[in-house]
């Protein structure tokens, strides 16, 4: 398929410019680096050249030629500029093999999870699993809707307002999509490769941050199998009746690390945000290299890592915004340490310039970003307010007295964290800096409507900390080195730190959901076919709506859920929506007033309105209709 073919030659020139510009880092660093690389290019190349001939195939063709050039610019750079390349030496290959035992099993889970999750056709349904059953909607909203769309884009599920949520990880998708990909492979292809980049990643930068593989290998443990210690409210609750500890894999939404009654708030990483949070993911193929560069850049100062720390920071914004934030509160804490800390005028001199460039940069390629599309939301109601411990505290007052909520929903890693920090060890002391101000700035700031999403800065401080704590486990395991008690307690830390979040990733393992009928399918087969892609639908509001996630095509207001969490203001448009299905005859006005094309009459809108079907078939021509799925023109 021409898309597969697009996807690896992007990834191919990302490894090429590696080779080239990071000669004298490990062949897996440059491996990893240049495979992100690649990934990036795929995501803004394409949109880039859409400003000028939209989201179009000539937008492909535009964006695969200049990433060609860039290969050839940095082949010649290497010609007239040569250097040893450095070889795999004995410490690659020792980290080779953690590799291929770590990530290698990794991958083909979360391969087989969105196999699952996406899209899998069953007897003409097409079934996902529970973490996907809702946020694959909005996602599918933004891959199928930016087909040949005009830049900057708009939300199909609310036309006119600007599509301000980052979109890049779709848009990457939506390029595999018109490519030739099926919609089904377009997710989970990527979503495969960007995931396998996260768990390599990590590993190399936790190993870089700690100098051991072994400290490396338990952080990416702690890191991907967090979860907290949710298990024991199943198990106790249980007692001599196993029901409790069954609805973990039979429930919707009852497993250990996510239990709102409880308060219980700490999602799996792998199965509740890489897997269905297609941004967050994204945003973290981008976030890692982007933290191996800053660190080395401040560590170094080194120009050309503060020129690829910039270069990473800068295309953050519309892939993941709370990334972008993350790296730039870490980047900030990191400036003033290494300032404080290196008292060598001349240090301090590369330092400044390297940061000024790092800054000038990243605010040159940022700015334009944000003040386009993120700040449009970010200045609607809800968003950007003061709100102390996050969850816990629900309209001024603590759910959980704060030491104890934090305790339960991280764990024993939240123990071996604070050891840590009373250790406080000089090689670590840059990074649980600037760990430590993203957890005080998003323990005090809530950035978004929904106070949940600030688990995503939380994560990012998370896995800065990790490296710490895993050094601090390794050390004393290895003082323990004459105790036979050692390799209990070291088994009991990890099953302690790891269950809840088996158990998690169990249930999504064997979690099976219809999202689409057989008249959904069909239905969308119709519209793509049959309809303009420009035309739009008045439906009613559910999520799961083939309208706008499978056909691509606008409806007047989409769901709540997605819209709220969004900041977008759609009251009025579901007021409309609502009074035109109970009276059309009376509100004619309402289908100009949102330039309407097609009327859908299902179960669902029956459902959810009073519909008055026989004043629809008096007054509009019948299209399409099949088990029970009618669709008028909205022309008199």
């Amino acid at each position: 398929m021409l898309g597969i073919l697009a996807l690896l030659n992007y990834l191919l020139v990302g490894i090429v410019c590696a080779r080239v510009f990071l000669h004298d880092k490990s062949p897996l660093l440059r491996v990893w680096l240049g495979l992100s690389f690649g990934i990036l290019l795929m995501m803004w190349l394409p949109v880039l050249a859409a400003f000028l001939v939209r989201f179009t195939l000539l937008a492909q063709a535009i964006a695969a030629t200049l990433a060609n050039l860039f290969a050839v610019a940095a082949i010649l750079y290497g010609h007239r500029h040569p250097h040893a390349v450095r070889p795999m030496e004995k410490a690659d290959r020792n980290m080779l093999i953690v590799l291929c035992c770590f990530v290698v099993p990794m991958t083909i889970l979360m391969g087989y999870l969105q196999h699952t999750h996406t899209l899998r056709e069953v007897d003409g349904r097409l079934h996902v699993g529970q973490s996907t059953y809702g946020d694959l909607c909005m996602h599918l909203s933004i891959v199928t809707g930016l087909r040949n769309a005009a830049l900057p884009a708009e939300y199909i599920i609310l036309p006119g307002s600007t599509l301000g949520y980052p979109f890049l990880t779709d848009g990457l998708s939506t390029s595999l999509y018109m490519l030739g990909v099926p919609l089904r492979l377009a997710f989970i292809v990527p979503g495969t490769l960007m995931s396998a980049l996260v768990y390599a990643g990590y590993l190399l930068l936790a190993k870089e941050m700690s100098g051991k593989t072994s400290v490396a290998v338990l952080a990416a443990v702690l890191l991907f199998f967090n979860g907290g210690l949710g298990f024991l409210y199943n198990f106790d609750l249980s007692g001599n009746d196993l029901s409790k500890i069954q609805e973990i894999f039979t429930g919707y939404y009852k497993t250990p690390p996510n239990l709102p009654d409880l308060n219980l708030r700490w999602s799996n990483l792998v199965v509740d945000l890489l897997l269905p949070q297609r941004t967050f993911l994204g945003g973290w193929v981008l976030l890692l290299p982007a933290l191996y560069f800053a660190r080395e850049a401040f560590m170094q100062k080194e120009r050309r890592m503060f020129l690829c720390a910039a270069l990473f920071g800068a295309a953050l914004p519309l892939v993941h915004t709370h990334s972008f934030l993350a790296l730039a509160l870490y980047s900030g804490s990191a400036l003033v340490y290494a300032f404080v800390t290196d008292r060598e005028k001349q240090a301090r001199r590369a330092l400044l310039i390297g940061s000024c460039l790092y800054l000038g940069l990243v605010l040159l390629c940022a700015v334009p970003q944000l003040v386009a599309f993120t700040l449009k939301q970010a200045t609607s109601e809800g968003f950007i307010r003061f709100h102390y411990n996050w969850v816990n505290n629900i309209n001024g007052q603590f759910v959980d007295f704060p030491p104890w909520f934090w305790l339960k929903n991280i764990g024993l890693p939240l123990l071996v964290m604070l050891f840590a920090l009373l250790d406080f060890k000089k090689h670590h002391r840059m990074d649980l800096i600037g760990a430590s101000l993203i957890f005080l700035t998003a323990n005090l700031i809530q950035f978004q409507p929904l106070d949940y999403d600030n688990n995503k800065l939380f994560y990012i401080w998370y896995l800065l900390m990790l490296p710490a704590a895993a050094t601090w486990c390794v050390a004393l395991f290895e003082k323990l080195s004459g105790s036979r008690a050692r390799v209990l307690l070291a088994a009991l830390f990890i099953v302690g730190s790891t269950l809840s979040a088996a158990l998690s990733m169990g249930r999504e393992v064997i979690s099976d959901y219809p999202l689409f009928w057989e008249s959904d399918v069909a239905l969308a087969a119709y519209i793509e076919e049959e309809t303009d892609p420009d035309a739009t639908f008045m439906t009613a509001f559910h999520h799961n709506n083939p309208v706008y996630t499978l056909a691509g095509r606008k409806i007047v207001c989409g769901p709540p859920m997605f819209l709220g969490t969004h900041g977008l203001d759609y009251r009025r448009r579901m007021a409309d929506v609502s009074m035109f299905y109970g009276d059309p005859e009376d509100n004619l006005y309402i289908l100009d007033l949102y330039d309407v094309d097609y009327i859908l009459v299902t179960w669902q809108e029956r459902s959810e309105f009073i519909v008055d079907e026989a004043a629809l078939s008096n007054l509009f021509p019948v299209v399409y209709e099949t088990d029970g799925v009618t669709l008028y023109a909205a022309e008199q």
